[in-house]
């Protein structure tokens, strides 16, 4: 009779256990929907917008006296495009100090560069737009580049973070 005593005991105090452990509840988070609807020709997806170009760790000396770094590549998408579409596209943002043609290396220590953007190969002047392409109809991929160019004699190593507006003009 105790075994069966303490067997009950035992049994009622795990099923308390249990159930503690198997509280329900509720609990609530958010989703935040955000986009843009454009009186565009083209849309350009998520995988294009606000991209991040890693231009990776750069020893000082290869930018010394307007020296350039290797060229980083990058891509915008384009899709729903149709045919007979032209666009250029513009790059803006602060420039270098000493050459309005770069983007400025903007927040960190780093100073002596800035970013050169390339299309096709050729430097992007900042500000202007690129010559014009041909879209076909759907999807098209517009492909830069961009690197870093010595503003002057002398660079100082540090961390940058800099930002360019990309204005896409369709005609």
């Amino acid at each position: 009779m105790k075994l069966n005593t303490i067997a009950l005991a035992l049994g009622m105090g795990l099923t308390v256990m249990a159930g503690s452990v198997m509280a329900t509840g509720t609990d609530n988070t958010h989703v935040y929907f955000d986009g843009t609807i454009t009186n565009a020709p083209c849309s350009i997806p998520n995988a294009s917008r606000d991209q991040h170009v890693k231009m990776g760790s750069i020893a000082a000396h290869v930018l010394k006296d307007g020296g350039t770094s290797a060229a980083e590549p990058f891509h915008f998408d384009l899709a729903d495009c149709p045919a007979g579409t032209t666009v250029d596209v513009t790059f803006g943002g602060a420039s270098d100090a000493q050459n309005d043609s770069l983007l400025s290396l903007g927040s960190g220590q780093a100073s002596g560069a800035g970013i050169q953007i390339l299309a096709e190969g050729k430097p992007v002047t900042l500000g202007q737009a690129t010559s014009k392409q041909n879209l076909t109809e759907g999807s098209n991929t517009l492909t830069f580049a961009a690197q870093l160019k010595g503003d002057g004699a002398s660079v100082t190593p540090g961390d940058f973070s800099a930002v360019s507006n990309v204005t896409f003009t369709y005609q």
